[in-house]
């Protein structure tokens, strides 16, 4: 959970502290477009009013979800949720990343180049536009409090999975290497603190969540598996999955549902892992072998794949020591 933004031992709140862009996403039509807070509240109840009265003249067997993927569902359960979720992707305000502020232990220039480069990026419309579950898990309120709710979460989920994944990922992969510049943050990475690590390693990790996150259960391919997991207080322990490409370990009590749906996810952060850079690398082996102790030896593949760079690196040094022999036997034989 994210701190407020209080003063440090008595020292006043820095004037040039992270700014939180008030306005939210909301579905207008087919696209997502940004209003504020206030309008957004003002459409809410319009909206809400509308709903009701649509609500009582359309029969349930009519009433479809929404056309990014949500259709109805096997289970009664779902289908209720998923279909209430109608209501809620043209109404509700969506999260967003550090809606709960930041810590001010800025140092990076006079603690005034951090908050400066946080809050360009934040409100840059490209940034926007990616809207990166990545950098919401553990940076966001509002996103803890949506993933109580099928719904809202399904919501959340929809506008996610609707970015342009290969170009995110290279946006904000530059991103997480203009951060720690020290013209940014590089102060503030250098000294952990942990906003900035989180930021870095939330847009880091941006094409592996997004993969996660936006997964669908192959046993009922209308629902987000990362909906189904956050959502069901019955076997909490599969939304920790959820955090090892963020760096965090699997925690030992954890005894989680052997579903398809973390099966396939643990498929995806084991192709992942051939990117040593990337998080996961370092947290997938242990929770594999974990994962394996409960669901079976063969439920995970508990083995990195081969490391794609050292890959490129040791065809690289081949060549420069193909290229060194030649020149010396050139220089030997003159």
């Amino acid at each position: 959970m994210m701190q407020e933004i209080v003063p440090i031992d008595g020292v006043a709140v820095p004037t040039d502290a992270l700014l939180v862009d008030n306005s939210v996403p909301v579905l207008v039509g087919d696209e997502w477009t940004w209003i504020s807070d206030d309008d957004a509240e003002v459409d809410l109840r319009k909206r809400q009013d509308k709903d009701e009265e649509e609500t009582t003249t359309v029969s349930s067997s009519s009433q479809t979800a929404r056309t990014s993927g949500i259709s109805s569902v096997s289970s009664a359960s779902k289908t209720t949720a998923v279909t209430s979720s109608k209501a809620v992707a043209t109404t509700a305000a969506l999260p967003s990343p550090f809606d709960s502020g930041l810590d001010f232990k800025f140092t990076s220039n006079g603690g005034k180049s951090c908050p400066n480069f946080l809050n360009e990026m934040l409100l840059d419309e490209t940034f926007k536009s990616c809207y990166p579950v990545s950098l919401m898990l553990e940076t966001s309120r509002a996103f803890f409090e949506a993933s109580k709710s099928l719904p809202t979460i399904v919501t959340v989920l929809d506008a996610a999975c609707d970015a342009d994944v290969d170009f995110c990922t290279k946006y904000l992969k530059e991103k997480a290497k203009e951060l720690i510049l020290d013209e940014n943050c590089g102060g503030e990475f250098a000294s952990n603190l942990s906003n900035i690590q989180q930021a870095y390693v939330g847009l880091r990790a941006y094409n592996v969540l997004y993969k996660a996150t936006c997964l669908r259960d192959r046993e009922n391919d209308d629902m987000y598996c990362f909906a189904n997991a956050i959502t069901n207080t019955s076997t909490p322990a599969n939304a920790y999955f959820y955090f090892l490409p963020l760096g965090k370990a699997l925690p030992q009590s954890a005894n989680p549902a052997c579903s398809t749906c973390l099966q396939d996810m643990m498929a995806i952060y084991q192709s992942a892992g051939a990117n040593r850079k990337q998080p996961i690398a370092d947290t997938y082996v242990t929770a594999a072998q974990s994962l394996n102790a409960i669901c079976g030896p063969q439920f995970a593949n508990d083995t990195l794949p081969d490391e794609v760079e050292d890959a490129a690196g040791r065809l690289a040094i081949s060549s420069l020591a193909v290229l060194v022999t030649v020149l010396a036997l050139l220089f030997n034989s003159i």
